[in-house]
């Protein structure tokens, strides 16, 4: 098992990908749809959350823990917990 922590931000629910994006282990289609989770709180128009997208994708089991809350700049910050089997 190994442990692998991300810390990634967020403007208006999106990624922010300053240098490259932070979740690397996710596809081009799998960011998007993570981005459109952010943003919406839905994937295709069905309610979900980021986590519940991970841990559905079989790339291990994922926790998210916010530690910054837009205050007005539209800026998130997060951490992101991945344990692999």
């Amino acid at each position: 098992m190994a442990l692998e922590t991300y810390q990634f931000e967020t403007s208006m629910g999106e990624v922010r990908e300053i240098f490259g994006h932070p979740l690397h282990f996710l596809s081009e289609q799998q960011r998007k749809e993570f981005n459109q989770i952010g943003y919406s709180g839905k994937l295709n128009g069905v309610k979900t959350s980021r986590t519940e997208y991970l841990n559905s994708l079989n790339k291990g089991e994922f926790s998210i823990l916010q530690t910054k809350w837009d205050n007005g700049d539209f800026i998130e910050k997060f951490v992101l917990s991945r344990n692999t089997k």
